[in-house]
């Protein structure tokens, strides 16, 4: 059946209205209003089937020209003219109904529509005549990305044409009568526009619509799919080829001790000396390990059938060419449904050349520690000398303000060498206690500045610990704020206190350094002070360590709080 165009429509549409309210005028000129004023539903129906959303304005011009109609050709006042208002309403009524009808048939209509060509897969709509080859009279959006044809291109191609196997025997014509009960799957190949060829599924299966039936034909492109099977065709060849050149080895025993089978997939495990009488087998099986093993393997394996768990260990075995190889080995048991012993499954891996690249490694990492002590050691001494060779220049100044200046400079520098002295003394070379490397800054710090208040400290740590990169920026922070409560927080009092806390039980580090002085005057601001101790405070904490900073200060002291996230 041919789909009517918009014109057509707009045509059948005009010529029914004139007519119909052409034979209304005529009929009411005669005196005719009972039956015949109904003839405008017809307009009605088709204005409100094709166009539902405009129905309103159209049944509405209906009406105004019936009742101008009736108005001209009969008195207002004459008693029919009630129920003219009345067949104005039902006009109302119809085009109102006709026009929600259709729009919900043409909604429903839209989204079978939307979802077949929106489908991810390329459909066709074919006719049900295999004699034709099942012509295609639709298709959707993929079927045109596959294939590079224009929709229109593909409509009336046959579509066993674009297949370079015919479809199966089974849904062709047999005796008569097509089935409309289920479906046919298979595998082709279909041809593209260029001549090229790519591997799709195709479901195929027959539909009944509007007495006719047709056949509907889903097709998926599984390249993707061809291509992981063949990658895993050339997986299982590697694998066979990697486990040829590794040093495996594998059986499997029952509760008789016969070897059920033995599994040679390693070339220095060939040629192995077995009869093939399963008993035997077992024993020679046994031999192949050194003599001792083999009967305290024979016990183990006993042992471990009770218990239920695997025995694994290392030993030597004797290969077919008299070669000692050290092997790994594992056994699995294995018990039926009641829990009773059925057999074992053992593997072997030859771990002779990874023994000598440990004992390599191990030489290696020994080398490697000497070295880096070496290391620690020379950047402690250089450090040290840079820091004597500050102190004698301290000691020969004659400006108070040099020496304090050059003392600050020293404790610096020997914040950055207690570190490296740490990582000397330790066993890891990569990170220190942050407990004994604090208390020795600390303690260096009130020793070396000279004052006339008598100073606690207290350190706490939780035994944190710090790497490199973190201890001598901790360091660095610590020996500023330190030295910044020594100089200026005990001015005028006999004795304070210093207190200097870490925790690192988060995810979260927070270093707390506070003391009980005078605490800041209250127009200072740590984001605006340029003195070069609050600076380095500021970059050390905001930039180095990606932290942030909280300052406390009062009369009763002052409490610094620096929270960052240690690098692991």
């Amino acid at each position: 059946m041919q789909v009517m165009s918009n014109r057509e429509w707009n045509l059948l549409i005009a010529s029914s209205t004139i007519v119909a309210l052409l034979i209304l005028a005529v009929s009411h000129y005669l005196g005719i209003t009972i039956v015949i004023p109904h003839i405008v539903d017809i307009p009605i129906i088709l204005f409100c089937y094709r166009y539902p959303r405009r129905a309103v304005y159209f049944t509405i011009f209906i009406s105004v020209s019936y009742l101008l109609i009736f108005m001209v050709f009969i008195h207002p006042l004459f008693p029919g003219f009630y129920s003219a208002l009345g067949r104005v309403g039902v006009f109302l009524l119809i085009g109102i109904t006709i026009s929600i009808i259709s729009d919900r048939v043409k909604s429903y209509r839209g989204r079978f529509r939307d979802l077949f060509e929106n489908l991810s897969d390329a459909a066709f709509i074919c006719t049900d005549t295999p004699d034709e080859d099942y012509r295609i009279i639709n298709c959707n959006k993929m079927s045109s990305f596959m294939l590079g044809y224009s929709p229109d291109e593909i409509r009336g191609k046959k579509f066993s044409g674009l297949l370079t196997e015919a479809i199966p025997d089974s849904f062709s014509k047999s005796g008569g009568k097509r089935s409309l009960k289920g479906q046919v799957q298979f595998r082709s190949r279909q041809i593209r526009k260029d001549g090229s060829t790519f591997p799709v599924e195709i479901r195929i299966f027959r539909h009944k619509y509007k007495e006719n039936e047709i056949v509907i034909a889903v097709v998926s492109d599984i390249s993707y799919l061809t291509n992981a099977e063949e990658k895993i065709v050339q997986g299982e060849a590697q694998l066979r080829q990697a486990y040829e050149l590794s040093g495996l080895l594998s059986w499997c025993s029952n509760v008789n001790e016969k070897i059920l089978f033995w599994a040679h997939l390693n070339k220095k495990f060939e040629n192995l000396p077995m009869t093939g009488d399963p008993r035997s087998d077992y024993e020679i099986f046994l031999r192949i390990f050194e003599p001792l093993c083999g009967n305290a393997l024979k016990k183990s394996i006993r042992e471990r059938i009770d218990t239920k768990e695997p025995l694994e260990g290392t030993t030597r075995i004797i290969t077919p060419a008299g070669d000692a190889r050290e092997v790994k080995y594992k056994i699995e048991f294995f018990y039926d449904t009641e829990g009773i012993y059925k057999y074992h499954i053992g593997t072997a891996f030859d771990i002779t050349e990874l023994k000598v690249k440990e004992e390599k490694l191990r030489q290696m990492l020994e080398e490697r520690t000497i070295m880096l002590k070496e290391i620690f050691h020379r950047v402690k001494n250089n450090l040290a000398m840079i820091i004597s060779l500050i102190s004698i220049q301290r000691r020969k100044a004659d400006d108070e303000e040099i020496r304090a200046v050059l003392t600050e400079v020293e404790n610096r520098i020997h914040a950055i060498s207690s570190v490296h002295e740490d990582l000397y003394r330790s066993e890891s070379f990569t990170s220190i206690c942050a407990d004994e490397y604090l208390r020795k800054l600390v303690g260096n710090l009130v020793g070396t500045m000279a004052t006339d208040t008598r100073i606690r400290t207290y350190v706490r740590t939780q035994d944190c610990v710090l790497n490199l990169d973190t201890g001598i920026h901790v360091g660095m922070l610590v020996n500023e704020i330190v030295t910044n409560s020594i100089k200026y927080a005990f001015k005028g009092r006999g004795e304070g206190s210093i207190y200097v806390e870490m925790d690192c039980s988060g995810d979260e580090y927070v270093l707390i350094v506070r003391d009980d002085g005078i605490g800041f005057d209250p127009s200072f601001s740590i984001s605006t002070s340029d003195s070069l101790g609050i600076t380095l405070i500021r970059t050390l904490a905001l930039k180095q360590l990606n932290g942030s900073i909280d300052l406390k200060t009062s009369e009763e002291g002052t409490e610094w709080r620096i929270r960052y996230i240690p690098c692991r």
